[in-house]
C-alpha cells in the first residue's frame, strides 16, 4: 500500500484529533482506504497534520470505537468497514486490551447499594449465597448513539470500599484503578459468554421488547493474591454487540 498521506487544511475552531478522526473516516468512506487495508503509520500521520502522537491516537481510537479499524501490533491499523457499525465491536488480543477497552464508551450509573448475593448473584461471583458485595448498576453509552449498547452490573467485593467508583474512573485504565486502590494487579480475567432473555427492568432501559435476545458477558478481576475483587455483567441486546478475539501461538 501505498504510505503517502494526503494533508487537509484543517479549520482552526475545530478540536485537532476530531478533524483528523473526520479526514481520516471520509477516507475509509471514499475508499482512499480500502477495506483490508492500513492507515497510515501514527508517526506519518503526525508528520501529515503537525500533531503530537497523542492527538493522533484518540482519533485512531474513535476510529476503533466506531469498528471502522482495528489495531494489530506489528502491522498496523487495518480498516474493517467503510461505514461505522450500529453496535459494540469488542476485540481483544491480549490482557491489556481487555483492561483497557472500557474506555470506549461512557457509563451512566442507575443504582449503587449493598446486597447480600442470591442464588444467582452467588453464581454468578463465585460466592457463598448471603456473602455481602456492593452492586452497581450502569447503562453503557456509545458517543453519537441514541440507545444505550448495554446494562452493566457490577459487584464490589466487600474488603475492598476503594473500588466501588470502579464504573466513574474519568479516563484511568482499569488495572491501574485497581492496583491504586488496593495495592495489587489483575492478574487473571475469567470471562464467561452466554445467552438470555431480556426481561423487566433491563428490557426497558435497553428499549427493547420484553423476551428480545440478549448477549451476557462476566468477567471476574482476580488480583495477584488470589482473591476475586471485582465481577461484571455486561448484558447486550444481540443485535448491538459484536466480539472478536484473536488468539496467537506462543
Amino acid at each position: 500500500m501505498d504510505s503517502a498521506v494526503i494533508a487537509h487544511d484543517l479549520p482552526a475552531r475545530q478540536t485537532r484529533y476530531a478533524a483528523i478522526f473526520r479526514a481520516l473516516a471520509e477516507g475509509i468512506r471514499s475508499g482512499r482506504y480500502p477495506v483490508g487495508g492500513r492507515l497510515p503509520t501514527e508517526a506519518e500521520l503526525c508528520v501529515s497534520y503537525g500533531v503530537s502522537r497523542h492527538t493522533v491516537r484518540e482519533a485512531i481510537r474513535r476510529l476503533t470505537d466506531q469498528g471502522l479499524i482495528a489495531r494489530q501490533p506489528g502491522v498496523g491499523s487495518i480498516v474493517l468497514r467503510r461505514t461505522r457499525s450500529a453496535g459494540f465491536t469488542q476485540r481483544i488480543s491480549a490482557l491489556q486490551d481487555l483492561l483497557a477497552y472500557v474506555k470506549t464508551a461512557q457509563l451512566e450509573v442507575l443504582e449503587a447499594r449493598d446486597i447480600k448475593a442470591g442464588a444467582g448473584e452467588a453464581r454468578l461471583l463465585g460466592c457463598r449465597r448471603g456473602q455481602a458485595w456492593h452492586r452497581l448498576v450502569a447503562l453503557k453509552h456509545l458517543r453519537g448513539a441514541r440507545q444505550p449498547v448495554a446494562y452493566v452490573l457490577a459487584y464490589v467485593h466487600r474488603d475492598h470500599p476503594a473500588l466501588r467508583g470502579v464504573l466513574d474512573r474519568r479516563g484511568v485504565d482499569l488495572h491501574e484503578f485497581i492496583e491504586d486502590k488496593i495495592g495489587e494487579p489483575i492478574v487473571t480475567v475469567e470471562q464467561e459468554f452466554s445467552a438470555k432473555p431480556l426481561l423487566g427492568r433491563e428490557a426497558q432501559a435497553l428499549g427493547v421488547a420484553a423476551g428480545y435476545a440478549g448477549f451476557v458477558i462476566a468477567r471476574r478481576y482476580i488480583a495477584r493474591s488470589g482473591k476475586t475483587v471485582l465481577v461484571t455483567s455486561t448484558i447486550f441486546p444481540h443485535h448491538r454487540m459484536n466480539y472478536s478475539m484473536s488468539l496467537k501461538l506462543a
